[in-house]
């Protein structure tokens, strides 16, 4: 710059007017002038500005400007970018504060594109800010870890590594899962925000089918269960965008993070249960959350107690129960099916779709979004047990308009004799009458795939050895050991045929 301002007072010399310098030496006509003015107060030609030293040319020609650009030097963007994590904090706020201390100080426009100079150099996830406590990124390392039999040779299984990072402070959570299926992938979120003591306002997953049925663009579909346990949190679920890298650069930089500090170092370790790999991995992410970041000059932990902690949302009382979601449709006999047992629902809702929650210890039915039954849950190892509570039961009247024995058995008469034989003993075999209608209606389907004579046949060979399920004539026709019986194809009536109609 010294070398344009020698250039405009040798031109100045030489007679030439402040437009033709301006054009000349490129600069504005203002710049010419004031150049000139300076040079005259201090009695300088063209050759006296040529031999000023660096320091007589910025006091004599820079002025102010010189001392602003030691005030602008000495910005500490890392304070500026650590400040505007703080919610409320604006970059308008930090110039204000910044120039009540440097009265001589730059603008702020000045303010922000240097601030906004020093980011673009940084990676792209100190780019983005995050505000304190509002988003926390997560996401399976794609780095399995191999978990040895008891015979140290044999690898059993591969565990995952589930990584989650809060947006502002980058604190980081990891851990090993047997897999990356709903109830892990549940699991792990419940242990990490337990670990950071708190909640954070926003989920970001990765499209995870395990979280997010649906990755659509605009309205991506989330898993039932992984909703649930949002809302027992008080979080919200948002997904990274399809084809968006900037969305999840932060759980990509804790992923490799992880990688890097945690799984590398334990490469040439055995372990024989996910318990000793995650007192390992424990330990070397309490070291890796306490290492320095050269772009903030402070640690994740650091950053974490200073920033995040006060923001993140108190935990609730209880810890998030693990439930699975699925639909089901009210049977005639108003029960639903969850692994071979069976719970009512009020007799309003039969042949409507309702939704399930099963936890371990309850059963809910959900319809438009309201409960309308719960029951205790049955243990794996009862079977085809009912659980029928006196309130959902229809009335005499109702169920007689509908269902009844009589109906069954007239429609076994038109089978055959044998099938009304089976299905009265069907309806004999069950406390309450309306728990068999279900096995009434699965054998009496079967016609509809094997035909009335194969079904007729199947049936007698049931009833001579006593056996009265749906199951048991099935098999007996997906074997083909039905025989050749010859079989009576007129019903016949027997004394100890249900005719009546009774309730229980």
């Amino acid at each position: 710059m010294q070398s344009k301002v020698f250039e405009i007072i040798r031109l100045s010399e030489s007679g030439c007017n402040k437009s033709q310098i301006s054009a000349s030496a490129r600069v504005h006509r203002k710049t010419v002038r004031d150049y000139i003015s300076k040079a005259k107060a201090h009695n300088l030609n063209s050759q006296a500005v040529s031999a000023l030293s660096q320091e007589q040319y910025e006091e004599i020609f820079c002025g102010n400007r010189a001392g602003r650009k030691r005030l602008h030097s000495a910005l500490d963007y890392q304070e500026i970018s650590r400040d505007l994590k703080k919610r409320g904090v604006t970059l308008l706020l930090l110039w204000e504060e910044y120039l009540s201390n440097n009265a001589q100080g730059i603008g702020y426009s000045r303010f922000c594109d240097l601030y906004n100079e020093w980011r673009k150099k940084q990676s792209v996830s100190m780019r983005i800010v995050h505000k304190a406590g509002e988003k926390c990124f997560v996401d399976y390392s794609g780095m399995r870890f191999p978990i040895y039999a008891e015979n140290l040779v044999d690898v059993e299984f591969e565990a995952e590594v589930f990584v989650g990072v809060l947006g502002a402070s980058s604190y980081t959570f990891a851990e090993a899962s047997c897999s990356q299926g709903l109830e892990d992938w549940i699991g792990s979120h419940v242990r990490m925000f337990d670990y950071f003591g708190g909640v954070s306002e926003i989920l970001v997953p990765d499209n995870l089918k395990s979280g997010v049925t649906s990755p659509n663009y605009y309205e991506p579909g989330i898993n039932k269960t992984y909703q649930d346990f949002a809302s027992h949190y008080g979080v919200a679920v948002i997904p990274a965008r399809v084809r968006k890298p900037k969305d999840k650069s932060k759980v990509e930089q804790g992923v490799q993070g992880v990688q890097r500090r945690i799984l590398a170092v334990l490469r040439n370790q055995k372990f024989y249960s996910l318990g000793e790999l995650n007192i390992e991995i424990r330990r070397l992410l309490s070291k890796y959350n306490q290492r320095e970041m050269k772009s903030y000059g402070r640690s994740r932990t650091e950053m974490f107690l200073e920033l995040e902690k006060p923001e993140l949302k108190e935990l609730p009382v209880n810890r998030y129960e693990f439930a699975r979601y699925k639909l089901a449709k009210v049977h005639i006999d108003y029960h639903v099916q969850v692994n071979h047992n069976f719970y009512s629902v009020p007799y309003e809702y039969v042949g409507k779709e309702v939704d399930l929650r099963i936890s371990e210890k309850a059963i809910e039915v959900f319809f438009g979004g309201r409960r309308v039954s719960i029951h205790p849950r049955y243990l794996a190892k009862y079977k085809n047990q009912y659980h029928t509570r006196k309130e959902h039961m229809p009335s005499k009247h109702r169920y007689m308009e509908e269902w009844s024995p009589a109906r069954f058995l007239s429609w076994a008469s038109a089978i055959g004799p044998e099938t009304q034989i089976q299905i009265n003993s069907v309806l004999l075999c069950r406390r309450a009458i309306e728990q068999s209608y279900r096995s009434c209606i699965a054998i009496l389907s079967l016609s509809k795939k094997y035909g009335n004579y194969r079904l007729e046949t199947a049936c007698k060979k049931a009833n001579d050895f006593g056996a009265t399920s749906a199951r048991s004539i099935k098999n007996i026709l997906e074997n083909n050991t039905e025989g050749n019986q010859a079989v009576e194809q007129q019903p016949i009536f027997h004394s100890n045929l249900r005719r009546d109609v009774e309730f229980h």
